[in-house]
């Protein structure tokens, strides 16, 4: 069950209808790619990850698609990542 649901705003809804009319255009999509000098600490990355997760409610929230009428954002209780 999520956390917390709410609406998608106008803005949000006119993203989501753009993205679902072209999915292969890269419409609001963003990377970014970059080299580390030092060596990865990979468990203790992870452990940073899973902590700030569970502090930021944004890391764990996604657009429900059950229809386009019932449009909303939906915050998990918990997101773990997959590595």
């Amino acid at each position: 069950m999520p956390e917390c649901r709410y609406p998608l705003t106008a803005l949000q809804k006119g993203m989501m209808y753009q993205s679902l009319r072209s999915p292969q255009s890269g419409l609001y999509v963003q990377q970014l790619v970059g080299r580390l000098r030092e060596p990865l600490d990979v468990p203790l990355f992870k452990a940073v990850w899973s902590c700030l997760m569970a502090r930021h409610t944004v890391l764990r929230t996604r657009i429900h698609l059950a229809d386009e009428s019932d449009l909303c954002q939906e915050v998990a209780p918990d997101a773990p990542p997959e590595w």
